[in-house]
């Protein structure tokens, strides 16, 4: 297997993810066939970005995140509360990935640059680990963080051979964690319920506690802005 791997990366000039079957014959040979073949590609450039100092920082993370260098101003940031969507009831926190596409769609409608921040893993299919989207929900942002929050177990888990991380890779989205330790420098959630929660004009027919879940925030014309320098990993986002 060792010997595969080594020949498709050298082919691709990538690593590669597979799938596989082996079929075991009764003298113990084996065939194996080759399903599916991915190159691991991660764009890249070579843009130095200046960090601002001294602004109102909403978060300042490094060592943790995927994606070519940045300078983006967001119209949009969507948060999930990790806390309450651990006490969302278990049968219904699938309905939180038809929430987010609703989130999607509004931003691809209106043309805004958006970010989202889920507690765990994004794209899981077990509910008790994140939210269970599918990248068709989630096609439109331009950054996505997942937050770890390990009082009730959630933990990021930058998946880079899956095949949710190869959509991002090649829709060119950011991709980072929020975790519990040193690499994040900052993170002041708070500031983010300064603002109007528009969720309910997204969908006015979701329950209140979705609403209290799920805060969206729309900035109109005083934009948040995200810097990513993929060469030190370090990525900042500030609110004006």
């Amino acid at each position: 297997m060792k010997e595969i791997l080594n020949t498709l990366e050298t082919a691709y000039d990538y690593p590669v993810d597979i799938e596989y079957t082996v079929n075991v014959g009764e003298d113990n040979s084996f065939n194996i066939n080759l399903l599916q073949c991915r190159p691991l590609q991660v764009s890249t450039n070579n843009e130095a970005i200046e960090m601002p100092e001294d602004e109102d920082v909403f978060f300042h993370i490094r060592e943790s995140s995927m994606g070519m260098s940045r300078k983006d101003d967001i119209d949009v940031i969507c948060y999930v509360d990790p806390h309450k969507y651990y006490e969302y009831p278990y049968a219904q926190k699938s309905s939180i990935s038809r929430v987010i596409s609703d989130v999607n769609a509004y931003c691809r409608n209106n043309d805004k640059t958006a970010m989202l921040i889920v507690p765990g893993r994004i794209g899981t299919s077990s509910p008790e680990l994140g939210i269970p989207v599918v990248f068709a929900d989630i096609s439109h942002f331009s950054a996505i963080l997942e937050e770890a929050y390990s009082e009730v177990g959630y933990m990021p888990e930058l998946s880079f051979g899956s095949h949710m991380f190869q959509d991002l890779v090649e829709a060119e989205i950011y991709y980072g964690a929020l975790f519990e330790n040193e690499k994040k420098i900052e993170f002041n959630k708070e500031k983010l319920y300064g603002y109007q929660n528009i969720l309910k004009d997204i969908n006015p027919n979701l329950n209140d506690e979705i609403y209290d879940m799920i805060q969206v925030v729309d900035f109109d014309e005083d934009k948040a802005e995200f810097y990513h320098d993929m060469n030190k990993d370090e990525t900042l986002c500030i609110l004006k």
